[in-house]
């Protein structure tokens, strides 16, 4: 999963500013990671999934949750900034009961920001359970 957030300015604690100007998103967020031959990302936060490490006690691949979530899920996901070095974890997403879920977020995402894009983790996840 990929998703951008406008990057917040340090010195006036403001967030960057799209505006798409027409119904095909000129202007807007997806066209700044569309474009080519490089994407336009000065203003953008893009977050990347966190990839899994191996499990030598499970002999799986797994995300430490820090035991934030519970059950095993198609749906559980760790998203950082794809330029963090660190891999600092932005925003989790889990299961912890049977129609229950677990939301993490951090500096720079709003509530708002992150709730949209776990909301959004279900659209193609559906039918995955």
């Amino acid at each position: 999963m990929t998703g951008a957030i406008p990057r917040v300015d340090e010195a006036s604690g403001r967030r960057a500013i799209f505006r798409p100007t027409d119904s095909h998103g000129k202007g807007g967020i997806l066209e700044a990671l569309k474009r080519k031959p490089t994407p336009d990302v000065a203003d953008l936060v893009v977050l990347r999934n966190k990839q899994p490490r191996w499990n030598e006690q499970m002999q799986a691949y797994c995300l430490n949750f820090n035991g934030r979530v519970t059950e095993a899920s198609v749906k559980n996901f760790q998203l950082a900034d794809s330029r963090d070095e660190t891999e600092a974890t932005i925003l989790q997403f889990g299961k912890v009961g049977k129609h229950a879920f677990t939301m993490d977020y951090a500096y720079p995402m709003s509530a708002l920001q992150a709730f949209a894009i776990c909301l959004s983790s279900f659209d193609n996840k559906l039918a995955c359970e």
